[in-house]
């Protein structure tokens, strides 16, 4: 089944004709976007929390908004590239 739907991890390369390099870079940035938007908006209130003495709320506050931000581009990643359907 999974065969049937071009999953380049399951079939090889899939539909998607780049060279394998090409297609590790797609998927190493989009690895690096993730963790990026999961940690940034957390040291970002950590670093206001220190500069404003507003302990422990801002740190929180970037935390859930980074697992917000994390959590909506993994599930744009898993509902796949509109440009393939």
């Amino acid at each position: 089944m999974l065969r049937d739907q071009g999953f380049p991890l399951v079939n090889g390369r899939g539909s998607d004709r780049r060279p394998a390099i090409a297609q590790a870079y797609l998927w190493a940035a989009r690895a690096t976007n993730i963790a990026m938007l999961g940690v940034v908006p957390a040291l970002l209130g950590l670093w206001a929390d220190s500069a404003w003495g507003t302990k422990p709320w801002l740190v929180a506050a970037g935390g859930l908004l980074g697992f917000v931000l994390l959590m909506v581009e993994v599930l744009k990643l898993g509902a796949g590239d509109p440009r393939r359907k």
